[in-house]
């Protein structure tokens, strides 16, 4: 009479040495809470038949390398020069969010070559529509790197990069100074 009680493990080789014959409960309800032991059991068993038939661990596979492409799969670090666009291409954006056309054209002058076209623009419009040609490469280098967001304008379907999460609109100015969504990186 002085019988041990068994532990889960043991109880669970019973049951798995059984056959299928634990699940036959839970046939009505699969994914029921269970309220007995056995019922509580059966689950565990079934993920141990998965384990021992390789599904489970394929999933596993799948997903540690995934996570291993997605951890080496970032985006190279940015050159010095790289840097000094995008800190340069944001003092355009943040006069253009303000509607200053003037420190705009300043900001692009400091870009050389590639700022030149906008730091002789006449009207704010034909400021942005310059500034968008500068975004196409802000775009290009700020994706995948940390520290920047790039943003998109459904209103007006124009996209741009910018260091802070707080939208501010360089091609709507201050006519829609907050529209705009953070994209999602692809």
């Amino acid at each position: 009479m002085n019988k041990k009680p068994m532990n889960n493990f043991v109880f669970m080789e019973k049951i798995v040495s059984a056959g299928h014959h634990a699940d036959k409960a839970q046939t009505r309800a699969p994914f029921a809470r269970a309220t007995t032991l056995q019922g509580k059991l059966s689950w565990e068993v079934r993920i141990l038949r998965r384990l021992s038939q390789g599904t489970f661990r394929l999933f596993l596979a799948i997903f540690f390398c995934n996570a291993f492409f997605c951890l080496t799969s970032g985006a190279a670090d940015l050159s010095a020069e790289d840097k000094d666009f995008l800190a340069k291409y944001e003092k355009v954006r943040a006069a253009l969010a303000n509607d200053n056309l003037e420190n705009a054209k300043k900001a692009a002058s400091d870009l050389g070559e590639e700022g030149a076209d906008l730091s002789k623009s006449d009207k704010i419009a034909t400021a942005r529509t310059e500034f968008s040609k500068l975004s196409d490469r802000a775009i290009k280098l700020a994706s995948g790197q940390g520290g920047y967001y790039i943003v998109n304008c459904p209103m007006l379907q124009k996209d741009w990069v910018q260091p802070t999460g707080a939208i501010s609109n360089p091609y709507a100015g201050q006519s829609m100074p907050t529209c705009g969504a953070i994209r999602k990186p692809k």
